[in-house]
């Protein structure tokens, strides 16, 4: 597994400015399916060892849920540590708990419990996470109304 470093993305504040696409097309994955992905950021050699390459979908996984996102390769993180930013708007495939997460949100993966009774603040850099190749056609025959978008946190309409 990967080691998550959750931070501030460099795009957005929050989930604010998610929806604004001259900034999200300065740095989200356009994925084959033309959703914009947000970024997964690891070492060339973590994705080496996962057969994964600059602009690929993947599936990234932990204890505690399930989300897509893009790879972008950097030399700049150590490795065993993949930067999965938090605050994109969550678009869930299904209505269920614990559905898988095409917005991207790292929050999904971690535990948002306060780390003790003396400090309120999750511990959002304690997750353990990995990665896989997505396969986005299975994801859209299994989920096709999540995969139109209907449970969106920004969807007004349904």
């Amino acid at each position: 597994p990967l080691q998550m470093l959750m931070a501030h993305p460099k795009y957005r504040f929050h989930g604010k400015y998610n929806d604004i696409d001259w900034l999200t097309e300065n740095y989200k994955v356009l994925g084959p399916d033309c959703y914009k992905y947000e970024p997964c950021w690891m070492n060339p050699k973590d994705a080496e060892v996962r057969g994964l390459q600059e602009g690929d979908i993947v599936l990234c996984r932990g204890e505690r849920g399930k989300v897509l996102a893009g790879v972008r390769i950097t030399k700049r993180l150590l490795e065993g540590v993949a930067w999965l930013s938090y605050g994109s708007w969550q678009d869930p495939l299904s209505p269920v708990p614990g559905a898988i997460d095409r917005g991207g949100d790292g929050n999904v993966l971690s535990n948002n419990s306060p780390m003790s009774i003396h400090h309120v603040g999750g511990a959002f850099n304690s997750v353990l996470f990995d990665v896989e190749k997505a396969d986005l056609d299975a994801l859209a025959q299994q989920y096709p109304e999540g995969w139109a978008g209907k449970y969106r946190t920004w969807n007004r309409e349904g």
